[in-house]
């Protein structure tokens, strides 16, 4: 193996941190430091060349949108990001939040008359839960994020705050701390209400503190 390909070998191994220094040992001061340099001055180039790139979404036809990094929160596209609109079944990953920040998921929830009163099975998503029914808060967090359980929502909601009004009290309050400026919660399940606003921005933040929770990230990519 001839000198150049040796040199091309060492800045391979170095470029991937990987046992340097057994190769280190056979090869020069000067021959070290200048494989180490050229390492970081490639890798500069790519870090370049990648931050360069122009990022496409035209894809995006949604009227209001808008593409956060899930680490930084720096905002790589956005359209129309702080017009309000309605937020739909959005509004559950505020309810899931607040579930696993306050309750343990080996909790029984007891399902009461309310729930029932609430949800209208023939109008909205259900999994037909039952006055006295009990459930554990995980099976029933699930129920809520993967078949997007409306009444799973309500009762996880009682649950936690005593009744839907006080639990909305908590989600507005978490909205706050979180940044979202341009939110109002009505109810803990999404279901329709005129004066139940949010963003793309907002819910993109919401969208941040879930996936930054273990149990919850674990839960949304649930086949």
């Amino acid at each position: 193996m001839n000198k150049k390909w040796i040199a091309i070998f060492l800045s391979f191994v170095v470029a991937l941190g990987a046992a340097f220094s057994v190769f280190a040992e056979n090869e020069t001061t000067e021959t070290s430091q200048s494989s180490t340099s050229q390492s970081q001055e490639d890798s500069d180039e790519a870090d370049s060349k990648k931050e360069q790139k122009p990022k496409d979404f035209s894809s995006i036809t949604a009227p209001n949108a808008i593409v956060m990094d899930l680490q930084s929160g720096y905002i790589l596209f956005e359209k129309n990001s702080t017009k309000q609109a309605y937020p739909g079944d959005l509004v559950k990953m505020m309810t899931a939040l607040l579930v696993v920040e306050r309750c343990d998921m080996n909790d029984i929830v007891t399902v009461s008359q309310t729930v029932l009163d609430t949800i209208d099975v023939y109008q909205h998503s259900t999994i037909e839960l039952e006055v006295g029914e009990q459930a554990s808060v995980q099976d029933l967090l699930y129920a809520m994020l993967l078949p997007s359980a409306d009444d799973a929502a309500v009762a996880l909601a009682e649950h936690v705050a005593g009744s839907e009004a006080a639990f909305v009290e908590l989600m507005n309050q978490k909205a706050q701390e979180l940044g979202m400026e341009h939110t109002r919660f009505v109810n803990a399940s999404g279901i329709f209400d005129e004066n139940q606003v949010s963003t793309a921005q907002d819910m993109a933040i919401l969208s941040r503190a879930v996936l930054n929770n273990d149990l919850l990230a674990k839960a949304v990519s649930t086949p």
